[in-house]
């Protein structure tokens, strides 16, 4: 139970970052090119210090990859990280959907079974 409990946590950490439009705007246009923190900001039209923030979290999750190129540091989409997020929360709901129709389908049979 720990374990499904840790894994939750972990699949709505990164639903929460995704659950952002600003980031996912960001997301956007550093999959279309990667960029700095001051162009980010202008391509998305948002002050150099929230795009400051935003770049932070989706770096510290893994979401982007930040490269240090002479004295600016160039950001980069993590498309694989991405997708794992995606697939992790894709996987849960799937799983947890599936549990909960064998569990509906069982108490089906079982009032049938007491019926009879």
């Amino acid at each position: 139970m720990a374990q499904r409990r840790a894994d939750a946590e972990r699949i709505a950490a990164g639903l929460k970052l995704l659950s952002d439009a600003t980031r996912i705007v960001i997301l956007d246009e550093l999959d279309r090119a990667p960029a700095t923190v001051g162009e980010t900001a202008q391509r998305v039209g948002i002050a150099q210090p929230t795009a400051s923030a935003h770049l932070r979290q989706l770096r510290d999750a893994g979401l982007i990859d930040a490269q240090r190129d002479g004295q600016r540091t160039v950001y980069r989409v993590q498309r694989d990280q991405i997708e794992r997020v995606m697939d992790d929360a894709r996987e849960w709901m799937l799983d947890t959907s599936i549990r909960s129709s064998e569990g509906a389908r069982g108490q089906a049979a079982a009032a049938i079974r007491s019926i009879h």
